[in-house]
């Protein structure tokens, strides 16, 4: 079954703007992953194939015992029908953490319905660690949330004043990175990307209007930040 998934996804690949580095990073992996499946060195998990038929915009080939019919009707176009959403990891500001490319454990999926704004985007969620954004106005993002949002990078619109977005920063070449919440101010030359938070120690991140600062810094701005979900505790 394997060997007709890569067939599946080298053919899906052939097609015109789809790239195996952006098929890597929809499954929240390293940029090698998808390299590795089409060699036969790693294996397609079965919660992959819908982000995969997703990205492709291809039906996965039929699996005995499985029905993909929920898998086989994802398209990044569809209105009213639940599409995935991969749950990508936390987000802690001020954190700056090893990147593990050889992380093979499954992402959390789950599937909600289609952003009324952005329904061709795909989507990423991230579970919200420390105080940095609980003074964000009109909704605080609290210690415990979950973020959704919309891959910035499939939006095509511009940053904005006020917005809310999950920002990347590396260090050292890429081995040290951190995932942020932050809101965005733009100046004339510059974009700052502030902390809501009621603890002084978080500060804001100001780079270039081209985010690429002098320091060895590498900033990217991740996804638009949609939705906000708490989860209630039982007492």
């Amino acid at each position: 079954m394997q060997d007709e998934l890569i067939k599946w996804v080298a053919a899906g690949l052939k097609k015109p703007g789809k790239k195996k580095g952006e098929l890597s990073r929809v499954l929240g992996r390293s940029p090698s992953t998808v390299t590795d499946i089409l060699k036969g060195t790693r294996r397609i998990a079965i919660t992959e194939i819908p982000l995969i038929a997703a990205y492709l915009e291809e039906p996965p080939p039929a699996i005995p015992g499985i029905d993909f019919r929920l898998g086989s009707e994802v398209q990044l176009t569809s209105e009213g029908r639940l599409l995935p959403v991969t749950v990508v990891g936390p987000v802690q500001a001020g954190a700056f953490i090893p990147i593990d490319e050889f992380d093979q454990s499954e992402p959390e999926i789950f599937y909600e319905p289609a952003d009324p704004d952005f329904p061709r985007a795909r989507r990423t969620a991230f579970d919200v660690i420390g105080d940095s954004m609980n003074r964000l106005e009109p909704a605080p993002i609290l210690p415990g949330s979950r973020v959704i949002g919309v891959n910035y990078e499939d939006i095509g619109i511009p940053l904005r004043d006020k917005m809310v977005v999950v920002v990347q920063q590396e260090r050292d070449g890429g081995h040290l990175r951190e995932w942020s919440v932050k809101q965005i101010e733009l100046l004339d030359e510059e974009i700052v990307f502030h902390p809501r938070s009621s603890n002084p120690r978080h500060k804001p991140i100001v780079v270039p209007r081209n985010l690429k600062p002098d320091d060895g810094r590498q900033v990217q701005i991740l996804a638009l930040v949609r939705e906000i979900k708490n989860r209630v505790p039982v007492f």
